[in-house]
């Protein structure tokens, strides 16, 4: 595990699975209010791919969201991150999610075999808002690490290499294929390719 702050207030576990290209993530933060992750190229807010969660009055909320800018994030129009557990014990939010390394969304950050900022937010309440003091982030690279490492058991059961002390993990992600996300932005560009080819064979044979 790691802590990303210096009280030990924030911590998270993580491991990568090769085969399925995805991370899995368990953030634990010292806080019953909301919790934020996010991942930075700068260790700011502006261009951060965010998960914002909580347990509050009303049942759990989690979503993805994108900030453009330091101001309140944007809910990003693609889901990304899997929930796959979010409960309070003892004074502490216990969040495990997961997501594809390469989500071939724009607004999300790919997930690469170097540093980045894994950055953290989080409020007393449920009620989010500007978290004063509650934010910061540290420099990690969440596809490999040095020194020996040891197996963290997470909530799907399956065994991951703890993130702070693991070794290489699996760095193969499932790649994007942006000829299809292109035809699935636009979709009558099929269309009108095969009616320029169609346009062209006719001229060809008259």
């Amino acid at each position: 595990m790691d802590y990303l702050d210096s009280n030990h207030s924030v911590c998270i576990k993580w491991g990568v699975n090769s085969t399925r290209g995805d991370i899995t993530i368990k953030f634990i933060v010292n806080t019953t209010g909301w919790i934020g992750f996010g991942l930075s190229h700068t260790g700011d807010m502006t261009g951060a791919d965010l998960v914002m969660a909580g347990v509050g009055p009303d049942g759990d909320y989690f979503k993805d969201y994108y900030s453009a800018e330091n101001t309140y994030p944007t809910e990003d129009r693609q889901q990304s991150y899997r929930l796959l557990s979010l409960n309070e014990s003892d004074g502490q939010t216990h969040m495990t999610f997961s997501r594809d390394l390469e989500t071939c969304d724009e607004q999300d950050i790919p997930i690469l075999a170097k540093p980045i900022y894994v950055i953290y937010a989080y409020g007393l309440t449920d009620q989010i808002g500007f978290h004063y003091s509650l934010v910061g982030g540290k420099q990690l690279n969440l596809l490999a690490s040095n020194g020996d490492y040891s197996m963290a058991i997470l909530e799907t059961n399956q065994s991951y290499r703890d993130g702070h002390n693991g070794g290489m993990m699996g760095m193969s992600s499932h790649g994007c294929n942006h000829t299809a996300n292109a035809a699935a932005k636009c979709p009558f560009c099929n269309w009108n390719q095969a009616l320029i080819l169609l346009v062209f064979f006719w001229v060809a044979l008259y």
